[in-house]
């Protein structure tokens, strides 16, 4: 079979590794249809786990001093009330213990939009869910991320900066530091474009109707922009 030359349902059936990446970018009913075949986790594990801090190590210093930044300016606020020697302290350690609570944050949130996810769409909609399906098709839905993850590792040899801000955020400077703040600067390009294949997913697996999906895909979309709404209320 020629790269990406499906015909048959045998084609779809056996595509490989690279032909599931490009068809989930260009094609994501071809490749969500393979994962419902045959689901595949190793590749969504590591990508969802791991994700961001592919970018943390790649860039370390970049990473490091954007973390030990963003900490300064979040203990330093009135009503935290740590002293200056708590603060260097925090600052000092938070590099390497931020890349551990991150591994476990993305752990714990990936398995608990899977299962919300589940839950809405099996009981609330009474559609059809398969759990291994959806931890492999929200997996391979994150790959658009890691394209931004990708331009952020080449700006940041240009900017100094660890991350590119492509979000609603930057009409609105004024706000930052606050949860309207947050929720716009979690919001890019590639953030919307994995939503969308995970809601090409939900239809396909699940057969609702068009408009119970729509409210799924909010549903979950809202989840993983509030799970990480503070982290992202101090950025630049």
């Amino acid at each position: 079979m020629a790269f990406f030359r499906v015909e048959t349902e045998e084609d779809i059936k056996n595509l490989n590794f690279l032909e599931r990446i490009y068809g989930i970018l260009f094609k994501p009913s071809i490749t969500i249809k393979n994962l419902m075949y045959q689901p595949k986790l190793v590749y969504p594990a590591i990508v969802k786990v791991v994700g961001i801090v592919f970018l943390y190590i790649l860039r370390y210093p970049v990473y490091e001093r954007h973390i030990r930044e963003l900490l300064k300016m979040r203990l330093s606020q009135p009503d935290v009330g740590f002293t200056p020697q708590e603060i260097d302290l925090a600052i000092k350690l938070a590099p390497r213990s931020v890349i551990t609570s991150t591994l476990i944050n993305n752990t714990l949130s990936w398995i608990f939009i899977v299962l919300a996810l589940y839950a809405v769409i099996k009981w609330v909609f009474r559609g059809k869910a398969d759990v291994t399906q959806l931890f492999s098709i929200t997996g391979y839905a994150y790959t658009p991320v890691l394209i931004y993850f990708l331009i952020c590792f080449i700006a940041s040899f240009f900017t100094g900066q660890l991350l590119v801000d492509m979000s609603p955020a930057l009409l609105f400077p004024s706000l930052k530091g606050t949860t309207i703040y947050g929720f716009l600067r979690s919001i890019d390009p590639f953030m919307v474009w994995q939503f969308i294949i995970i809601g090409i997913g939900i239809k396909m697996i699940s057969e609702l109707k068009k408009s119970d999906v729509y409210w799924v895909t909010v549903f979950v979309f809202l989840i993983s922009i509030f799970i990480n709404i503070d982290y992202y209320k101090l950025l630049d």
